[in-house]
C-alpha cells in the first residue's frame, strides 16, 4: 500500500521473513499473513515445500554469513521464527 503525502510517496507494505516456514504452524502463519496483504520471505534450509506467493530464500539459520548474505538488502518490517531450537549469535 503507497499512499502519497505532500508529494512523497511512503510504502506502508509490512513484509515479513517467516523462518522455517513450511511447517503446520508456520505454515499457517504465511497463509494469514499473505491473506493480510504482507510480502511474505520465507527462509528454509532447503527449497522443499516452496510456498506460493512468498519469495524463497535458502540459508542454515544456525550460519549467520549465510542468513546474512541470503537476506542481502531485503527490507523487513517484522521476523517470525517457529523453530523448535534456541540459536545463539556470533
Amino acid at each position: 500500500m503507497t499512499h502519497a503525502l505532500q508529494g512523497v510517496s511512503v510504502d506502508f507494505t509490512m513484509r515479513v521473513l517467516f523462518v522455517g516456514g513450511t511447517g503446520i504452524i508456520s505454515t499457517a502463519c504465511v497463509d494469514l499473513a499473505l491473506a493480510r496483504g504482507f510480502e511474505v520471505t520465507v527462509l528454509n534450509r532447503s527449497l522443499r515445500g516452496k510456498v506460493p506467493g512468498t519469495d524463497q530464500i535458502t540459508a542454515d539459520i544456525g550460519d549467520f554469513a549465510a542468513v546474512s548474505a541470503a537476506i542481502g538488502t531485503r527490507a523487513l518490517a517484522a521476523l517470525k521464527t517457529t523453530l523448535g531450537r534456541m540459536l545463539s549469535t556470533p
